[in-house]
């Protein structure tokens, strides 16, 4: 954030876009290192972002989305440290848009909860049950969740502040 201070003098659209993939195991056999690298990435970076990003744009106002997941809104077994980290981004934005608002920084933060989007991350072998599981019969795409972002980055968002968007084909509404 020194850079980007001392780069662009400003910061006015923050989106904390990192993750780890779950254990995919049961939590009986997660280790205090599996739990420990997702919460050090889905959430103390989350963190740390919103925390500095906020601080940058707390005199002229900005606006922080930050990236969870389905996992942020329901459990999912064999993804405990998973959905612990990403419910914890959900939360922790929250009170984050609370505290800008109680303290009027005029900064926005919210959260993007994708559902099953094909990435490079999604395993080949799983794709066709992660479509057949969402209720519009695909997954979905990485512009999906990019359209959702700006427009919560944008003036158009400007009355929402504190929430989540569950971007999933439906999967949050079953």
């Amino acid at each position: 954030m020194d850079k980007v201070q001392e780069q662009y003098g400003t910061l006015d659209i923050l989106v904390n876009n990192a993750g780890v993939v779950p254990s995919v195991k049961p939590i009986t056999e997660i280790t205090t290192a599996d739990f420990k690298k997702r919460l050090d990435v889905n959430l103390t970076g989350t963190f740390f972002g919103t925390k500095y990003g906020m601080n940058l744009m707390k005199n002229h106002g900005g606006s922080i989305v930050n990236i969870s997941s389905l996992g942020g809104l329901r459990g999912i077994a064999t993804a405990a440290d998973y959905c612990a980290t990403k419910g914890g981004v959900r939360l922790m934005s929250k009170a984050a848009a609370l505290d800008a608002a109680d303290n009027h920084f005029n900064v926005r933060v919210n959260t993007v909860h994708p559902g099953y989007i094909k990435t490079a991350m999604t395993p080949e072998a799983g794709r066709q049950m992660m479509a057949n599981a969402t209720p519009i019969g695909r997954m979905g795409s990485p512009k999906e969740i990019a359209d959702t972002v700006v427009f919560l980055a944008s003036e158009e968002s400007s009355f929402i502040t504190g929430t989540e968007l569950a971007v999933d084909g439906g999967l949050t509404a079953r």
